[in-house]
């Protein structure tokens, strides 16, 4: 028997499914009447509230009170034994929340908003039980599987996975993780990896907050990128796994990532193609090929590959009067690096012209004299207004080498040449 006592007049009792509803029979005691209810036992019922009740919503032991739709529930675990439940003892004052803390995740002690110990109540399988009044603010815990940890409303589905930016504990002593105001929910405790970002917004991520934010996200949970140059002022992310700074990558964060248990760093980060270049990064010595260099880090030492070239060419130059083996730093672009070998002009020379990457002919110098640096590959001609044209340093470095009155046509290779005008 379920009997209910100071509850409104329009007050119902149902089955948990919400299909049947159990009849009503008044009955009086000598300090209180009410209503009674033959309900089954070892089982849920449900009691549905008239509004004039208005109960908080919320746990009272193992009372749930929830509201939707403008209709209260109150779910009772009916025993094996008769109930009586009065409306006066669902007050703010026997007003209960609980605690999940996720497998790996173990409670050491609960403290007030004054700092006082309370005494939780274990109801086994990690979840804990504290009244309102106790005003929970703090859980000193331990973490085993995870180095961190965060506290989130049991209710708030999105963000069982993260980030979070506040309520964290390190991994092996107890660390507190302090819910800022007195428990105000059911809350579940989740491990959690810690992940920095650095020289990005993290809206890249799709987390809120700005460059140099430390979040708490879940293992498991996968990463969400969208970095594009002009809104965010970098064009990749890379993934530092652990505490040793990385600086240079081989890849750039993807769609996709899932998060482990061991710390990460999301680094902005530009595109560096080396098209047989070689530079370097702080210590690192990269080489010929696409790497990912963090915003800030500077190209130092740059030159060409031997065996590659002489020079280097910045961007989509085709040639130059000079090589650019100045430092480079990564501030607002990507930067792309090309081997370039030294052409040199002797004599009296009236045009000079490379191909460039589309067919289109360009004109380097009208009358060129002196050296300028050309793109390893490119093809060129020179004509010369007397006499005869030819290459005499490097020659056997050039290939589709060919002649055609004033005029001299090659591709230009990996070493240095001359091109030399004789007298008629």
């Amino acid at each position: 028997t379920l009997t209910l006592v100071g509850f409104g007049s329009g007050t119902e009792v149902w089955n948990a499914a919400g299909t049947e509803e159990y009849p009503a029979e008044n009955v009086s005691t000598i300090n209180s009447t009410g209503k009674a209810y033959q309900v089954p036992k070892n089982a849920n019922v449900l009691i549905k509230t008239v509004a004039a009740d208005s109960i908080a919503d919320g746990t009272y032991g193992d009372l749930v009170v929830k509201t939707t739709d403008g209709v209260q529930i109150i779910t009772v675990p009916m025993a094996a034994v008769d109930r009586t439940i009065k409306k006066t003892d669902l007050t703010v004052a026997s007003k209960t929340y609980t605690i999940t803390f996720e497998s790996g995740i173990t409670p050491e002690k609960f403290y007030t908003v004054s700092n006082e110990e309370v005494d939780a109540e274990d109801l086994g399988n990690g979840v804990y039980r504290v009244k309102a009044s106790d005003e929970l603010r703090c859980i000193d815990v331990k973490t085993t599987t995870t180095e961190y940890a965060f506290a989130v409303s049991t209710e708030t589905e999105s963000m069982k996975e993260g980030p979070i930016t506040d309520g964290v504990a390190n991994a092996g002593t107890a660390r507190q993780i302090d819910l800022h105001s007195s428990l105000a929910s059911d809350i579940t405790v989740y491990g959690a990896t810690k992940v920095t970002v650095v020289d990005v917004d993290p809206d890249c991520f799709g987390y809120a907050g700005d460059p140099g934010d430390v979040f708490y996200v879940r293992p498991g949970a996968k990463l969400n990128v969208s970095i594009d140059v002009e809104d965010d002022g970098v064009s990749a992310a890379i993934i530092q796994e652990g505490s040793t700074v990385v600086n240079v990558a081989l890849d750039r964060a993807h769609n996709g990532y899932e998060i482990g248990t061991t710390e990460i760093t999301l680094r902005g980060a530009f595109k560096v193609t080396l098209n047989g270049v070689k530079a370097k990064v702080g210590t690192v010595d990269i080489a010929d090929g696409v790497y990912y260099v963090a915003k800030g880090q500077k190209l130092v030492t740059i030159g060409a590959v031997t065996g590659k070239g002489t020079g280097v060419l910045v961007g989509d130059k085709i040639s130059n009067s000079t090589s650019e083996t100045n430092d480079i730093t990564l501030s607002d672009k990507d930067v792309t690096l090309s081997a370039a070998a030294k052409v040199s002009m002797s004599g009296t020379w009236s045009t000079l012209n490379v191909l460039n990457s589309r067919g289109d002919v360009d004109s380097t110098e009208n009358t060129p004299t002196g050296d300028r640096y050309v793109k390893v590959g490119t093809k060129m001609s020179a004509n010369i207004a007397t006499g005869t044209a030819d290459i005499t340093t490097g020659k056997g470095s050039v290939t589709d080498f060919d002649k055609s009155g004033n005029w001299i046509y090659f591709t230009l290779g990996v070493e240095d040449v001359t091109l030399t005008q004789t007298a008629p």
